[in-house]
């Protein structure tokens, strides 16, 4: 399959909208391969290939923006599972939460590239990635491990700090699903991120 798409890309070189499509189809040929790494270049493809079309090129594309806003959102996903492997303890509270804010902030514009390419789909999908982000930060952060070392009035100082610190993150995921949602309704287009979003309000 792969050899086939990309003979296929040499074949079409000039028809931009196919060209997008067929790298989109090698990505997945490689992601079910379970190719990780190969699957990730061939979604950056994807992205170097629109890049590298001129600004009449990009404007006159239909199909091909569908395929762009997949490989740009699942490049995204790659992101978001560095943020997943970054394990947060009583001891790296404040380090854990840095860097996972850190990778948030790498992730999230490039969900604002995708929510810009006005595909539902996947404008509904990253809308709800970076809502889960800060939902699953701010449960961490809530559910932190206490230090044993602290008495029962610093305790409280403590649970204190964490619930406010979760709760303004907590907000961020709130308005993300709530515009997740929104556009849904706008789009009439509701899938399992829509799901998503509104089961955690």
């Amino acid at each position: 399959a792969i050899k086939h798409f990309e003979r296929f890309i040499k074949r079409y070189a000039e028809q931009t909208d196919l060209q997008l499509a067929a790298q989109l189809q090698i990505a997945k040929a490689w992601s079910a391969r379970k190719s990780s790494k190969a699957t990730k270049r061939a979604y950056e493809k994807v992205v170097r290939i629109f890049d590298d079309m001129s600004d009449d090129q990009k404007k006159a594309l239909t199909s091909g923006i569908a395929a762009l806003a997949e490989a740009r959102f699942l490049l995204g996903e790659y992101v978001m599972a560095e943020y997943v492997k970054v394990k947060i303890t009583a001891r790296t509270l404040e380090k854990g939460m840095t860097e996972k804010l850190e990778i948030i902030a790498r992730a999230k514009p490039i969900f604002q590239e995708v929510y810009a390419m006005q595909q539902p789909n996947w404008m509904i999908a990253a809308l709800d990635r970076l809502g889960l982000a800060y939902q699953q930060l701010a449960d961490t952060i809530e559910n932190a491990p206490l230090p044993r070392s602290l008495n029962d009035e610093q305790l409280e100082i403590y649970r204190a700090d964490l619930a406010e610190k979760s709760e303004k993150i907590r907000d961020l995921a709130i308005d993300a699903y709530k515009k997740c949602l929104e556009e849904a309704i706008a789009f009439k287009w509701f899938n399992e991120y829509s799901g998503h979003a509104e089961r955690n309000l």
